[in-house]
């Protein structure tokens, strides 16, 4: 008789959801942004997203940041922000004057405000050759999570100009750098050699203007992180995240485990469990995800002149675009554009009322820029056009740009409210002859750089020019004097990569000012 201690039950310990196993449910990336060493001086600050309508993306960590400029004395900020109130398009940002802001700015007060932000890195990286990136590795990991947005400042205590480089963000819509998972949208320069200084160097420091800023400015680098998935669990909301395929077999083996017939039945329901959880990675039956609910594009701006103004557009577009099924397809595409244009100046008050108040010719110019940008993102890249014209951040982007451009243009004039009953495209006669106007703005624009049509304006792209003028891209209504001074990069790097001789005219009277 075998009189030892019988062994225990074997019983599966259930792991605690949050440890999730490494192999699966963890996967480190790098990416890198583009680089055209457009730009050089003290500091850099960005935002950076994740997006779960393409992944289950529980959180992402990022570990470390790569550089280059001449560096030395190295510091890295951090904070994370509910992405809730950047879900809403705020008023025009028209404050920036030729490098300056308000003191009063609540936007940039919030900026620099250094009680708000977290060291999380400090050292003296030495000299660099101003060409090989520098890893700044934090202590740890900075995490965030879909509906969060992580900004991150980037600062050189180098008393030079080439502190550290950066980009120009030419793009009216502001769009981020993507890789899928991370986006790293565009930011502000920063002027200073002192962390959160307010002043550039040629400026004194005074209680009455920000002058430390450049808007419209983009990291430089690389970004490592980590992403940490979801874990499967059987929640309706955490089901509905993963991709189809994933739940179709979630379903069929929990209908085999009811089905005394099958098999699977003789499962035990936590195991089963388990493995979801554990041990199947979200994408081991495919990827795709059910797409956001999205409403459909808007027909209307919301304002009957800019209505009529895109008319215009589309009426030129469709004059030179008849006869053969390319052109037929380019006009679909314009029709998509224009509608995407509409619902984006939908949600902009402050863009339509500039739009509104704007004479025909510079109303026309910045729609066929605000339409042209829109046309590039559709043909260059895989654009969701629901998702793209109801994303605030590309709404506030335009807004921002087109309006202190339209307000420069009009001498930085107050808008005032319409009087009642003034509408110009109330009536029949009015409505014709501000049609009139529209198409004389833009077969005088399209005279005044030679070019035949619409579509051949649309078709160019930055890419395909040979200028060499230095002409600013068309919203850029401040000095560049954050470009680096004294540096070995080819000139070439310096230029515009915006259809230089197409801006030229809508910027003669910008530059003359700066």
């Amino acid at each position: 008789v075998d009189t030892s201690t019988p062994a225990p039950p074997v019983v599966m310990a259930l792991l605690a959801l949050e440890r999730a196993s490494e192999d699966i449910h963890y996967a480190s990336f790098e990416t890198t942004t583009e680089d055209r060493g457009d730009h050089s001086f003290s500091g850099v600050f960005f935002a950076i997203t994740c997006d779960a309508s393409v992944a289950p993306v529980a959180a992402c960590e990022v570990n470390a940041l790569s550089v280059r400029g001449g560096l030395g004395a190295m510091k890295v900020y951090y904070r994370v922000c509910d992405m809730s109130r950047d879900n809403e398009v705020c008023a025009a940002d028209t404050t920036e004057r030729y490098g300056s802001y308000r003191a009063d700015d609540g936007r940039i007060r919030r900026l620099l405000d250094a009680s708000s932000w977290t060291l999380a890195y400090d050292a003296d990286v030495g000299a660099s050759d101003f060409r090989t990136l520098v890893r700044l590795d934090f202590a740890k990991p900075i995490e965030f999570s879909p509906g969060e947005k992580l900004e991150l400042y980037v600062h050189s205590a180098e008393e030079s100009d080439q502190g550290l480089v950066y980009d120009d963000a030419p793009d009216l819509c502001g769009r981020p750098k993507d890789d899928g998972i991370l986006q790293i949208w565009p930011g502000y320069a920063h002027l200073s050699s002192v962390p959160f200084g307010t002043s550039a160097p040629w400026y004194e420091e005074n209680s009455y203007s920000i002058t430390s800023l450049r808007r419209d400015r983009r990291f430089v680098g690389k970004v490592q992180y980590g992403v940490r998935w979801k874990l499967w669990e059987p929640m309706k909301e955490t089901h509905a995240s993963f991709p189809v395929r994933y739940r179709e077999v979630v379903q069929t083996i929990l209908l085999g485990m009811k089905d005394r017939n099958c098999l699977l039945s003789a499962l035990d329901y936590d195991v089963v469990m388990y493995i979801f959880n554990k041990h199947i990675g979200w994408d081991w039956f495919g990827n795709q995800l059910d797409p956001p609910a999205l409403p459909p594009l808007e027909t209307s701006s919301g304002s009957a002149v800019v209505d009529a103004a895109l008319r215009a557009l589309t009426e030129h577009h469709a004059s030179g675009s008849k006869g053969d099924a390319v052109k037929d397809t380019y006009m679909e595409q314009i029709e998509i554009v224009t509608n995407v244009t509409a619902t984006l100046i939908s949600q902009s008050a402050d863009l339509r009322r500039r739009l509104d108040h704007a004479p025909p010719p510079i109303r026309m110019q910045a729609l066929l820029h605000i339409t042209k940008n829109i046309y590039e993102h559709c043909r260059k890249e895989n654009v969701n056009a629901l998702k793209f014209a109801r994303d605030t951040p590309t709404v506030q982007s335009i807004t921002d740009r087109v309006c202190a451009l339209i307000a420069h243009r009009q001498n930085w004039q107050s808008l005032e409210e319409p009087e009642d009953g003034a509408d110009d495209a109330e009536t029949e006669a009015a409505q014709r002859l501000l049609d009139e106007e529209h198409k004389k703005a833009v077969t005088n624009f399209l005279n005044s750089v030679a070019i035949p049509s619409l579509r051949r304006f649309f078709l160019m792209n930055r890419e395909h020019h040979d200028s060499d003028d230095e002409i600013d891209d068309f919203d850029d209504v401040e000095d560049d004097d954050d470009i680096p001074y004294d540096s070995d990069l080819d000139a070439d790097d310096f230029n515009s990569d915006y259809d230089d001789e197409v801006d030229e005219d809508f910027d003669d009277e910008v530059d003359e000012d700066c």
